[in-house]
């Protein structure tokens, strides 16, 4: 499995990394890549809000 983070961005409250990951799919041996996005909103150097956001494609 890679999982790896290629860039943060900050504003204000807001902080958005952008991301990959490519992994086997055990059941079915299948390559599984995905891009995703996370969004958090920190208040007082706490996480208050994390949103998700991914795409998917299998690799034969």
């Amino acid at each position: 499995m890679k999982f790896e983070t290629e860039e943060f961005i900050i504003q204000g409250n807001k902080v958005a990394v952008l991301g990959n990951e490519h992994q086997r799919v055990r059941k079915s041996g299948k390559e599984l890549k995905q891009k995703w996005v996370q969004i958090y909103t920190v208040e007082n150097n706490l996480i208050i809000k994390m949103e998700e956001f991914a795409t998917s494609e299998v690799a034969e």
